[in-house]
């Protein structure tokens, strides 16, 4: 597990550092306090390579497939930098409780192409500092250090081929609309790990009469489908959005095994009266399989139910903006109690 985080000149957040990390970490905050690009720095973190600033929650949904390659640093790329400036270097890091240090830093390397005329002095820039770009990062782990690069062109992107493996296995649920392909193909993988059952289990909380899911491709491109008792095996997506949340949840959280699971606004789809034994699951499930979540909310109930569970593995760390910049506020479980007593305001 990771003991502290620190982020420097990602997006908004220019710097800032949370200490006292535990197994389940909560992150509330107002709305643009930093709490998803807390989990995007996480997930970048974890990659060990630059491709991952093409993963469509670090680009906010967009899907780089759909722009062309040369729009890709100043769509994409540049919205990650502080005050959109590719001279300021990103850096994220965290030391794991076996004391090693890992980090990632993000910078852009470009050449000046000039074209000189033989018959004039005068000198033509081409593409000025995005002149066919390379987004360099540079990744530690305790003493082993690598760099990895990748360049876009007009036409193409070109990715150095992975020489290390990922950081820490990373898995995140964002909050808005999912691939319904992608969940699919995650159901699969899950089966085949023998895994199935516990996407089961949550998905019973709200509905008892769960019976399995399966992957089907009726519709020409494979779907999960629900046995829930009828005659009939009925598409997940019918059975409500809440169903559809917690099983990408479920899902993930298998997927993340030994790392982290990161959820966005993880209180979507779940009703306050299930919240108690959702958050149940996800601390056994998370223990079992040595997972480290974070999850980010807005919403009062969904802290009262975490807390409920009284808990020594459990955090709330709320992010504040002020003019000196962002800061973290960590509510231990000791405390927790008392802030709830008190209202404390998540939003």
């Amino acid at each position: 597990m990771l003991k502290n985080l620190r982020i420097r000149n990602y997006r908004a957040i220019a710097e800032l550092r949370i200490d006292e990390l535990r197994r389940i970490n909560l992150i509330s905050g107002r709305n643009n306090s930093g709490k998803t690009t807390l989990l995007e720095a996480l997930l970048i973190l974890s990659s060990g390579h630059p491709e991952i600033t093409l993963h469509t929650a670090i680009i906010r949904g967009m899907r780089s497939e759909r722009l062309p390659p040369a729009a890709i640093p100043s769509i994409y790329w540049r919205q990650m930098f502080s005050s959109l400036d590719f001279a300021i270097p990103i850096e994220i890091s965290a030391d794991s409780e076996s004391s090693e240090c890992l980090s990632m830093r993000l910078e852009l390397e470009h050449e000046d192409i000039v074209r000189t005329s033989i018959a004039s002095s005068n000198e033509v820039s081409l593409g000025g500092d995005l002149q066919d770009p390379k987004l360099l990062a540079t990744i530690r782990s305790g003493d082993d250090s690598w760099q990895r690069r990748i360049q876009v062109t007009d036409n193409e992107i070109h990715l150095e081929r992975r020489n290390r493996p990922v950081l820490f296995p990373a898995s995140i649920v964002p909050s808005g609309i999912g691939d319904l392909k992608s969940d699919a193909e995650c159901l699969d993988a899950i089966k085949k790990q023998k895994q199935g059952d516990r996407v089961v289990e949550v998905l019973q909380i709200i509905d008892p009469h769960l019976r399995s899911l399966e992957v089907i491709s009726q519709t020409g491109s494979p779907m999960i489908w629900a046995d829930t008792g009828l005659s009939e095996m009925v598409p997940l997506t019918t059975v409500g959005e809440g169903m559809i949340h917690i099983s990408r949840l479920a899902m993930c959280m298998v997927l993340a095994r030994g790392g982290v699971l990161l959820v966005d606004e993880i209180e979507n789809g779940i009703h306050h009266s299930i919240a108690a034994d959702v958050w149940r699951f996800i601390l056994v499930t998370a223990q079992e399989l040595d997972v480290q979540v974070f999850v980010t909310t807005h919403s009062y109930e969904c802290l009262q139910a975490a807390q409920s569970l009284n808990s020594d593995q459990l955090a709330l760390h709320r992010l504040e903006y002020t003019e000196e910049g962002h800061r973290c506020v960590t509510f231990q479980p000791k405390h927790l109690e008392t802030a709830v007593k008190h209202n404390l305001e998540v939003r």
